[in-house]
This record gives structure tokens, sequence and C-alpha cells, in this order.
């Protein structure tokens, strides 16, 4: 008897452990982040197939406007002849601070809605919008996204930055090209507090028939924060 008591006041211990790290971690609450001119990031692109990296990223703010930052680009991608990263290409350009993004097609502005602040475990959220790629030599290709997102959870992610708490967010969304192609994608950000931006990154592709297409996942090399 007095071995079962035991036994039983260390399950419900256990169990009353458990009940409190799931509501800790569903009480969290992740405020936009505020930059500071000199953040810096570094993310490296890998590809799921080949494990190949193809691009390296770095990401500075220069400059804080408002709702705005105007951050300095400098993309190192994968030379298929040398097997190498090509010399950085330089450019700066202007972001939402919430890290939404906003695309002008056929004169409709939509956005992306990556981050719906705040990030609480069991948020959910949906959104449309639309992009197009065009050539000189073709007609521009409508892309229309469905998406349903939702934060799946508070957890910790290793990176080759170092582990984070993150909170999971997951995007999944039906899209159609103007040529009748059809499919889906799911997205998963692992946004960090800590960082300031989301520390790793998956994006999948899937035709009509389940078909895999890309997979690509990226993540946080490096973060430095202005002293």
């Amino acid at each position: 008897m007095v071995n079962n008591f035991y036994q039983l006041r260390h399950a419900l211990a256990v169990g009353l452990l458990a009940v409190m790290s799931a509501t800790a971690a569903q009480s969290q609450s992740i405020q936009q982040p505020t930059y500071n001119v000199g953040d810096l990031w570094t993310h490296r692109l890998t590809d799921g197939w080949t494990g190949k990296v193809k691009q390296e990223t770095s990401q500075t703010v220069i400059g804080l406007s408002g709702e705005f930052i105007r951050v300095n680009n400098a993309v190192k991608t994968l030379n298929p002849q040398s097997g190498q990263l090509a010399a950085p290409t330089l450019n700066d350009a202007s972001q939402r601070s919430n890290f939404n993004f906003s695309y002008i097609t056929n004169g409709q502005v939509s956005t992306r809605v990556n981050f719906d602040w705040p990030l609480v475990v069991g948020k959910k959220w949906t959104y449309e919008h639309a992009t197009s790629s065009s050539s000189a030599l073709a007609t521009p290709v409508i892309f229309s996204y469905k998406t349903n997102a939702e934060v799946v959870s508070y957890e910790e992610v290793e990176t080759p930055a170092g582990k984070f708490k993150a909170m999971k967010v997951v995007h999944k969304a039906s899209w159609k090209e103007s040529v009748n192609n059809e499919g889906t994608q799911i997205l998963t950000y692992w946004y960090a507090p800590l960082a300031k931006r989301y520390v790793k990154y998956t994006f999948e592709t899937f035709s009509l028939d389940g078909l895999p297409g890309t997979k690509e996942t990226t993540e946080l090399m490096s973060y430095i924060a202005p002293m």
C-alpha cells in the first residue's frame, strides 16, 4: 500500500508539472520586436534534397522610420560552376517592422501576414495574397495564395547560432497559377524574441497530387546587436 501511495503521488506530481509547463507555454505572449540601427542577422539557405548551401544573406538595420526599417542586404549565392558562394551583392531596401510583406499585382495590393502580433500559442489567422513573375519575353504569370496560419507551440530550437526559445508558426497555403497549375505549400517559422527574427524557416511545395517539389531550410548563423 505504501509503495502504491508514493507511486500515485509521484505520478500526480509529474502530471501537475506537465500541466504547469503546458500552461506556461500557452500563456507566453510575444510582442512585435523593436529594432536598433546596427542589428545584424546572417542566415543560411540549404537545399532540402541535396543538403547543399544555396545562399547566405546578411541583413543590417541602417535606418528607422515609424513602422518601417531600412536594411542593407549582402547576399552570397551559390555559383553552380565553382560550387562556391559568390562574392556578395549589396542593396538597401525598406521593410515593415512587423515583418509582413505587401505585393502589388495587377494594380492591387495584398499582404502576406507572416506574423499576427502578439504571438500566442493557439492563435490562428487567414489571409490571401497574389504575386507575379514576369519576363521580357513572356506574359506575367500570376500566383494566387489562400493561407491558414497558426502559432502551434513555444519550443526550443537549435540553430548554428545556438539554442533559442521560439514561437513555431505554420502557414499552410493552396496556390493557383494563371496558367492553370496549382498546388499547396507549407511555410514554418521559428520566431525567437531574443534574436528579434526567425531563427529557422522551412519551405516546402507540393503539386496537386501531393508530389513534393522545393524543400528548403533557412537557419540563423549569427545575430549581432549594437553595443
